[in-house]
């Protein structure tokens, strides 16, 4: 099974899950959209979705009418306080030295009564989904650390806890 046919079979999953949550709304900021799979889903006519990257070379792959790309920060959404309808964000937070302040970027540009979703892959899993080693997080911090420095994925940030929705959840 190639890759993409992995990355493409994730989309279809994800989006029979919360789709209809979303059918109704106007304006969707996609936070770290990357190549922008979800974005290119969600585009259509009746809605605007904002594809919101920090990387501008995986942005450029976002080319789809009804589609505006965003270079920015999600510690930074460039966008007015309740001005959109939903914000949808998944496997970014553990990417983010501060999901927190993320998340209330997130809350700060929805609109009162909109939807967010938000989606974290489970760090603890026997092989951690990212570099799929196995048992990281039963590692101590600092070798948590080492690890993730040597394979190349010091940007793991294996404390995002659930924590960091309570207040808004």
């Amino acid at each position: 099974m190639n890759r993409l046919h992995v990355y493409e079979e994730r989309t279809d999953k994800y989006l029979s899950y919360f789709k209809h949550y979303v059918n109704s709304a106007r304006v969707i900021v996609d936070v770290g959209c990357g190549a922008g799979a979800f974005s290119k889903a969600l585009a259509c006519g009746k809605r605007l979705v904002i594809a919101l990257d920090i990387e501008e070379g995986l942005l450029k792959e976002v080319q789809k009418p009804y589609i505006e790309r965003v270079c920015a920060d999600a510690h930074h959404i460039p966008l007015r306080e309740g001005s959109v309808d939903c914000v949808l964000t998944l496997s970014l937070l553990e990417h983010l030295e501060n999901p927190e302040k993320c998340v209330k970027e997130l809350y700060r540009v929805l609109r009162h009564g909109g939807i967010a979703i938000i989606q974290l892959p489970n760090l603890q899993y026997p092989f951690e989904p990212h570099t799929k080693w196995p048992l990281l997080y039963l590692l101590p911090k600092r070798l948590q650390s080492r690890v993730l420095e040597m394979i190349d994925y010091s940007y793991i940030n294996m404390e995002v806890p659930m924590r960091a929705l309570y207040p808004f959840v």
